[in-house]
C-alpha cells in the first residue's frame, strides 16, 4: 500500500513531494485539469489511507479557487463538480495533502518508512528518548504499520511491520516492570522518559536495521539508570550515583556511552523473578567493589556471574533462616493439637478424680461400719445417704466448672495458633501461610476430636452420676429426699 504509487496513479503524475514525520505527512504536487480524478475515486482514496487518521486535500487552480475536503467531512459530488467548472480546459491543478496522524488502538501508521526513520532518527538522542516515551505514555506497546516497506523487527513493546495483524507478545507486563523499577530505584527524569530497557531489547531484528545502533544504546541507558540507586538524564547526558559497598558516581555525555549488552542482562537478571529489591542490593555492592579500579561501562561477564553467585550464597543463608522458621511454626502447631487434646483429657481426669474420691468415701462409710456392733444397719443411714448425696450434687458442679475451666482453656489455645498466622504474614507469602498451616487442616481436626472426647465425657460423667443419685434414693433405707418412696 505505497500512498506515492497510489497518488501518481490516481492523479496521473510523476513526481511528487512527500515527507513523513513522527506525527504528520505531507504531499504537494500539480497536475492537470483533465487528469482529475472521479469523485468516487478520490472518496476511495481517503477511506483507503486514512487508518484513523484525518486526510486533509486542498485543490487549488491558477484563480486561487480552493476546495478543500477530508476523510472525515465527505465532499459531495455537487460540489465538486462546482469545482471542475470553474476551471479552464488547460489550467494545472495544485493539490496539497496533509495527514494528521494518531495513535489508536497502540497502532501509528508510517506511510514511507525512510521518511520516518530520517525525521525520527535526526534528533538528538535525549530527543529520541522524550519521543518514544510520548509513543508508550499510559500503553503496554506500540506497532508502527508501515505501508511501503516489507519491515519486521521488535523489541517487547515496540514493533515495526507492514502487517496490520501483527501482535506484541503479551506475557511482558510493561506496566508492572515499571512499578518495580520504580521500588527499586529513584529515577529523577522518568516524569520526561517514561522509559525501560526492554521497550529498545531487539528481540526479532532484521538485516541492515537503522535502528539497531540507537536503540541498543538508549537500552544500556535505561539499564545504567535502573541498576543504580538515584540517576537523572538531561540533554547533554546522564548521571548516575550507585550506593553500594562504596557509593560511587558517574557522569557520561551521551556520545561517551557505549554499548554493553552485560549492563541489560543484570538489569533484566534484576527485575526478573525473585526479589528485585534484595537483588538491585547485592548488585550493588558487587558493583561497587569492582568499578573502584575500573569505569562502570567496563562491566564484564565476570562482574554479572559473581553478581549472581553471591545472590546465590545469600539465598542459601536465607533459605537456611526459612527452613528454620518454618520448621519451628510447625513445631509449634503440632504443640497447639496436643494441648487441645490434652485439655479433652484433663475434663476426663476431673470425672475419674471425682469418681476415685467418691469411690474412697463409700469404702470408708462401709469400713468404719463393718467393726461397729449393727455394721449392715448403719451403712445408709439418713445422715450418710445425704452426705453421699451432696458428694454426688458436688460432683456434678465440679464437673460443669471442669467443663467451662476446658473451654477457657481451649478459646485461649485458638486465640494463640490465630495470633501465631498473623505475626507469620510478614515473614511468609499467603501461598506459604496456606502451605505450611495446611489450610487450618490440622487445627480442624484436633478440634473435632476435642468436642467428640468433650461430649463423650460428659454424657458418661453425667449419666453415671444422675445413676447413681436416683439409685441411692431408690434402694436405699433412709433415702434424704425420698422422690422416689
Amino acid at each position: 500500500m505505497n500512498i506515492e504509487n497510489a497518488i501518481k496513479t490516481l492523479f496521473k503524475v510523476n513526481e511528487i513531494t512527500l515527507s513523513d514525520r513522527i506525527y504528520t505527512c505531507e504531499s504537494k504536487f500539480e497536475t492537470l485539469i483533465e487528469n482529475m480524478p472521479e469523485h468516487s475515486d478520490l472518496l476511495d482514496f481517503l477511506a483507503e489511507y486514512s487508518f484513523n487518521n484525518i486526510l486533509k486535500l486542498t485543490i487549488s487552480n491558477p484563480d486561487d479557487k480552493i476546495l478543500k475536503m477530508d476523510s472525515s467531512k465527505k465532499l459531495t459530488l455537487e460540489e465538486y463538480k462546482e469545482f471542475l467548472n470553474t476551471c479552464q480546459e488547460e489550467d494545472t491543478i495544485t493539490i496539497n495533502l496533509e495527514i494528521n496522524k494518531k495513535i489508536t488502538e497502540n497502532i501509528l501508521t508510517i506511510y514511507n518508512y525512510k521518511n520516518f526513520t530520517d525525521d525520527l532518527l535526526k534528533n538528538s538522542l535525549f530527543d529520541i528518548m522524550k519521543i518514544f516515551s510520548a509513543f508508550l505514555y499510559g500503553r503496554k506497546c506500540i506497532i508502527f504499520y508501515v505501508l511501503d516497506d516489507a519491515v519486521s523487527w521488535s523489541t517487547k513493546t515496540v514493533m515495526f511491520s507492514n502487517n496490520l495483524n501483527s501482535i506484541i507478545n503479551t506475557k511482558f507486563d510493561r506496566i508492572e516492570r515499571i512499578k518495580l523499577c520504580k521500588d527499586c530505584s529513584y529515577f529523577q527524569g522518568y516524569s520526561e522518559v517514561s522509559l525501560i530497557p526492554d521497550d529498545f531489547d531487539i528481540i526479532v531484528d532484521e538485516k541492515n536495521n537503522i535502528y539497531s545502533g540507537v536503540f541498543n544504546k538508549i537500552k544500556t541507558i535505561i539499564s545504567l539508570i535502573y541498576i543504580s540507586s538515584v540517576s537523572s538524564l538531561d540533554k547533554t547526558g546522564v548521571t548516575l550515583t550507585i550506593n553500594g559497598q562504596r557509593n560511587i558516581s558517574y557522569n557520561y555525555s551521551y556520545d561517551k556511552v557505549i554499548i554493553n549488552n552485560i549492563v541489560y542482562n543484570i538489569y533484566d537478571w534484576i527485575y526478573t523473578d525473585g526479589n528485585p529489591v534484595d537483588k538491585s542490593i547485592i548488585a550493588r555492592n558487587i558493583i561497587s567493589l569492582h568499578c573502584k579500579y575500573s569505569d562502570l561501562l567496563d562491566i564484564d561477564p565476570t562482574t554479572f556471574l559473581s553478581i549472581t553467585s553471591n545472590y546465590g550464597l545469600y539465598l542459601k543463608d536465607n533459605v537456611s533462616k526459612y527452613l528454620e522458621a518454618k520448621t519451628k511454626v510447625s513445631e509449634f502447631i503440632s504443640e497447639i493439637g496436643s494441648k487441645i487434646g490434652d485439655n479433652a483429657l484433663e475434663l476426663w481426669d476431673s470425672f475419674k478424680k471425682n469418681l476415685i474420691a467418691m469411690l474412697s468415701f463409700f469404702l470408708t462409710v462401709i469400713l468404719v461400719n463393718l467393726v461397729s456392733e449393727r455394721p449392715l444397719d448403719n451403712i445408709f443411714t439418713k445422715e450418710i445417704t445425704f452426705i453421699i448425696e451432696m458428694i454426688l450434687i458436688g460432683s456434678l458442679c465440679y464437673f460443669f466448672i471442669s467443663i467451662i475451666e476446658v473451654n477457657y482453656k481451649y478459646r485461649k489455645i485458638k486465640n494463640l495458633y490465630n495470633s501465631l498466622k498473623v505475626n507469620y504474614e510478614d515473614v511468609f507469602s499467603e501461598e506459604e501461610i496456606k502451605a505450611i498451616f495446611d489450610d487450618n487442616r490440622y487445627l480442624i481436626e484436633s478440634i473435632k476430636s476435642f468436642k467428640i472426647k468433650i461430649i463423650l465425657s460428659s454424657i458418661i460423667s453425667i449419666v453415671f452420676i444422675v445413676a447413681l443419685f436416683i439409685n441411692i434414693e431408690i434402694f436405699t433405707a433412709s433415702p434424704w429426699l425420698g422422690i422416689f418412696k
